[in-house]
C-alpha cells in the first residue's frame, strides 16, 4: 500500500477531494435510523424521481448533532481547515437520477463539504464524480471548463464509497453524479474562521443564499443547547450574520435585478 492510500488527505489541496474510508462505520446504523426519522417527523415522503431535501438537518435531531463532536470527523476538518473551523450548516438528501456538473459556491476560499452516503455507491449507481484540480485556477480548470461550455459531459473520477466513508471536497470543485439509484446522503459544510472584512462578507453572502429556506438563525436549538464547549467553538461566527443582514442583502439583490 502506498503512502497516498494510507493518507487520503495528503493530496487534498492539489486534487480538491478525498475519501476517508470507514471514518463513521461504527455509527452508521443509528445515523441511518435518525436520518429516516427526521424526514418522517417532518412529514416528507421522498420522491423517486427528483431530489428531496431538508435544510437545516442536524438541528432536527439531538443525536445527529453529536456528529460534530466525533473524533473521526474532527480530525479530518482540523487537518484541512485548522482547529478553529466553523460549521456552515448542512442538509439531508434523498437523491434520485442525475446531478449535472456544477460547483457548490463561488464565495471565498477554503469552504469544504463532507458527504456521508447511507447506501454503497459505485459509478453506475450514482456515486459522486469529480474533475480533479478544478477547485483552483490553472490548467485543469481551464481545460474542463472549456469542455463543459462546449456541451460535453466529461467522465470524471468516480468516488465509489460505502456507508461510513466520508467523501470530502472543496466547494469550488466541479462534481456531478449520473445513472443514480435512489440514495440518501447527509451533507455538512465547513469553512476556516472568517476574520477579515472580505472573508466575513463572503460568509454573509453564503449564508444569505439559504434565505429561501427561512432558516435564520442557521444553528438551531438542538445544536447549541447543552453543546460541549468544543462544539460551540465551531459555531461562534454565525452571530456576525443577523436577520437585518439577510434583509439588507435581499433588498440589494432586488434593486439590482
Amino acid at each position: 500500500m502506498d503512502r497516498a492510500s494510507r493518507d487520503p488527505l495528503r493530496s487534498f489541496h492539489e486534487t480538491g477531494y478525498a475519501v476517508i474510508r470507514g471514518a463513521l462505520a461504527a455509527e452508521i446504523e443509528w445515523i441511518s435510523t435518525e436520518f429516516d426519522a427526521v424526514f418522517r417527523e417532518a412529514g416528507i415522503v421522498p420522491s423517486s424521481h427528483t431530489r428531496t431535501y431538508l435544510v437545516p438537518f442536524l438541528d432536527r435531531s439531538k443525536r445527529l448533532c453529536t456528529l460534530l463532536d466525533h473524533p473521526g470527523l474532527l480530525s479530518v476538518l482540523e487537518r484541512l481547515i485548522g482547529t478553529e473551523f466553523q460549521y456552515l450548516g448542512g442538509d439531508g438528501n434523498y437523491f434520485a437520477g442525475d446531478t449535472p456538473w456544477h460547483r457548490d459556491t463561488d464565495y471565498g476560499l477554503g469552504f469544504v463539504k463532507v458527504l456521508l452516503y447511507l447506501e454503497p455507491l459505485k459509478r453506475e449507481t450514482g456515486c459522486l464524480q469529480v474533475l480533479p484540480g478544478t477547485h483552483r485556477p490553472g490548467e485543469a480548470l481551464t481545460r474542463w471548463e472549456s469542455e463543459l461550455r462546449s456541451g460535453c459531459s466529461p467522465e470524471g473520477e468516480a468516488l465509489e464509497n460505502r456507508p461510513g466513508d466520508l467523501v470530502v471536497f472543496d466547494h469550488h470543485l466541479y462534481h456531478a453524479s449520473f445513472g443514480g439509484q435512489a440514495r440518501r446522503a447527509l451533507a455538512l459544510n465547513f469553512c476556516p474562521p472568517c476574520e477579515t472584512p472580505e472573508q466575513q462578507e463572503h460568509l454573509r453572502r453564503y449564508i444569505a443564499s439559504f434565505r429561501r429556506f427561512w432558516t435564520m438563525p442557521m444553528h438551531g436549538d438542538a445544536l447549541r443547547n447543552g453543546a460541549p464547549p468544543e462544539r460551540l467553538r465551531h459555531l461562534r461566527q454565525y452571530p456576525i450574520f443577523s436577520r437585518r443582514d439577510a434583509l439588507r442583502l435581499l433588498m440589494r439583490r432586488l434593486n439590482h435585478s
